[in-house]
């Protein structure tokens, strides 16, 4: 049943208020049998008379109608594509179902966007901006990331250097990043970071175009026009194995009452086609030629930043994750998420399937080294953080086969340059190692473990010169119940068959509340000290229970200060 059947009423209101408000209404027949009300209201401006298209979704009125003005052309709060207007800034969020109406909208909000559009400074207006970028049709999972570069005005064409992940077929899949922006004489303009270069290692060339403002048209082939009118040797493509290319950049309101460099890139690409028509009759053999938009996205390290500005400084820092099971494999993903300069992967297991329902990726990553795959993981979609896998196994000694010094030369690659070690290895002989380690050389020592059934779990971090007591301090006053110790399910451990060793029950996402806040505590930790950073927390060892009584609640931390504990022989 469709709403207006549903609701008659409701419509008989809008038409009602609508006559009420002096407009002339047509309801379109066709698409009201269809399934589709559409009205078209007919808006007086000055002298002349626009036609409105409203069109109502099919849950209306839950969800906001829209307003189309074929007629106007607005610079301001229509997209400039469908012709849509826009009268509120999240129409989603502000919509009124009880009071706002067809004949409120056109009565209130019209009149305000007309004057906004002429720059009435007293029009109250969202503040953001609305580049034509947002409103065109782009060829399905095309991409082509930029940078944020500022190229000089003056240069008003030039050569582009493209890069390609390896394996990809430009011809099937267009995803690209551009690596230089160059002038006419081959002088650079613009380059991406390293991190993107090294991720795109094949290339090619193409060329590019400063347009006078935002392309007039949505159709390629009339973008293209513009193109070629500025610079006519456009007119000929540049096959050469690969699509041919052309970046477009014109200056349009990237930010509210700013003006900016947009990208914007038509691709010609190249096929041998004879094929069926309509007609039955076939296109003539050779070379057939597709035209498309491609949508550029920037991605320099600055606009990852832009979104996160607390976690700047971390940009610059080493972090050692030790042990990269169910709590290590996710902390290492949500740093990198944070963008931390580097990484060190530290465990010496590999993935069995198994392992699935608590590892941070899924059946691709059976039968790898832990350390390896995450680092691949990592370094494969965030390529501005820097990742070194080691595998080993802390205080076993190497294979006699192995190098002498071998294991003394992994460990010291794991720690060397460190701003802080997470120890998620949840064994005792590791964590006494590394907290000596790190109590002694002043390194931040971070720990994270969970309890069997996932019930629970700790966080803790010693820092000298910074916190009173060490992971020794710690254990002294969890023994002594001075620290309360989380639950845990009782009961024994299983082996699954073809497992090495037992291991707890649990859920990955009951331990993933220890992971995030061994991480917030991380970011935290490195970003003390630095101007604007993410605060820090007023505690360093915090306990968290996840069941009570056999059954799930939320997350309940306890939380203090690390203490010197007198007993303890690290304080000498």
């Amino acid at each position: 049943m469709f709403w207006y059947d549903e609701f008659p009423a409701r419509l008989q209101f809008e038409l009602d208020e609508l006559e009420n408000a002096g407009f002339a209404v047509v309801i379109d027949p066709e698409r009201r049998a269809a399934g589709q009300l559409v009205l078209t209201v007919i808006y007086p401006i000055a002298d002349a008379e626009h036609p409105l298209m409203v069109v109502f979704p099919s849950d209306y009125p839950y969800f906001a109608f829209q307003v189309f003005a074929p007629t106007l052309a607005l610079a301001k709060h229509q997209d400039p594509v469908s012709k849509l207007l826009c009268f509120v800034a999240h129409i989603d969020s502000e919509w009124n179902m009880a009071a706002d109406t067809v004949a409120k909208y056109l009565l209130e909000q019209l009149p305000e966007v007309l004057k906004a559009d002429k720059g009435d400074p007293s029009v109250a207006e969202a503040r953001e901006g609305a580049p034509v970028t947002g409103f065109l049709n782009y060829m399905t999972d095309s991409l082509v990331v930029t940078s944020d570069w500022a190229l000089p005005p003056e240069n008003g064409r030039g050569k582009l250097v493209i890069g390609v992940e390896n394996d990809v077929d430009l011809n099937n899949l267009f995803r690209c990043a551009i690596l230089e922006v160059r002038d006419m004489n081959g002088d650079v303009l613009g380059q991406s970071d390293l991190s993107i270069q090294a991720r795109y290692p094949s290339r090619f060339h193409a060329r590019w175009v400063r347009l006078a403002g935002p392309p007039k048209s949505t159709e390629p082939l009339r973008v293209l026009d513009e193109a070629i009118k500025i610079w006519p040797e456009l007119l000929k493509p540049n096959f050469n194995g690969e699509p041919d290319v052309v970046g477009l950049v014109f200056a349009d309101q990237a930010r509210f009452e700013e003006q900016h460099d947009i990208w914007l890139f038509l691709v010609r690409r190249r096929f041998r086609a004879s094929v069926p028509v309509k007609t039955g009759r076939r296109l003539p053999p050779g070379d057939q030629i597709q035209y498309f938009l491609a949508r550029a996205d920037r991605g320099s390290r600055d606009d990852l930043q832009t979104r996160v500005p607390r976690l700047k400084p971390a940009a610059e820092k080493v972090v050692s994750v030790f042990g990269l099971g169910a709590l290590g494999s996710t902390v290492a993903w949500q740093l990198a998420r944070a963008g931390i300069g580097r990484l060190n992967l530290i465990d010496h297991d590999f993935v069995q399937a198994g392992n699935i329902p608590r590892w941070i990726m899924g059946w691709a990553a059976a039968g790898y080294g832990k350390a390896d795959v995450l680092a691949r993981h990592i370094t494969h979609n965030y390529p501005f953080v820097e990742t070194l896998a080691i595998p080993l196994k802390v205080g076993s000694p190497m294979d006699v086969k192995s190098p002498v010094g071998d294991y003394e030369s992994r460990m010291a690659r794991a720690l060397e340059g460190t701003d802080l070690i997470i120890d998620c290895t949840v064994e005792f002989t590791v964590q006494n190692f590394l907290a000596d380690y790190a109590w002694k050389h002043g390194i931040p020592y971070l720990w994270a473990t969970g309890t069997p059934g996932a019930w629970g779990g700790i966080v803790g971090r010693a820092i000298r010169g910074k916190t009173l007591g060490c992971w020794k301090c710690f254990r002294h006053q969890l023994f002594e119940k001075k620290i309360d110790a989380p639950v845990f399910e009782e009961g024994p451990t299983v082996q699954p068959i073809g497992c090495f060793s037992p291991t707890f029950t649990g859920s990955g996402f009951d331990m993933d509340s220890v992971a995030l806040q061994t991480v917030r505590m991380a970011v935290a930790t490195l970003c003390v000290g630095a101007e604007h950073g993410y605060p820090d927390f007023d505690w360093d060892v915090g306990v968290v229970n996840l069941w009570k009584d056999g059954h799930p609640i939320a997350p309940s931390w306890q939380t203090c200060p690390l203490e010197q504990h007198p007993a303890c022989d690290a304080h000498g």
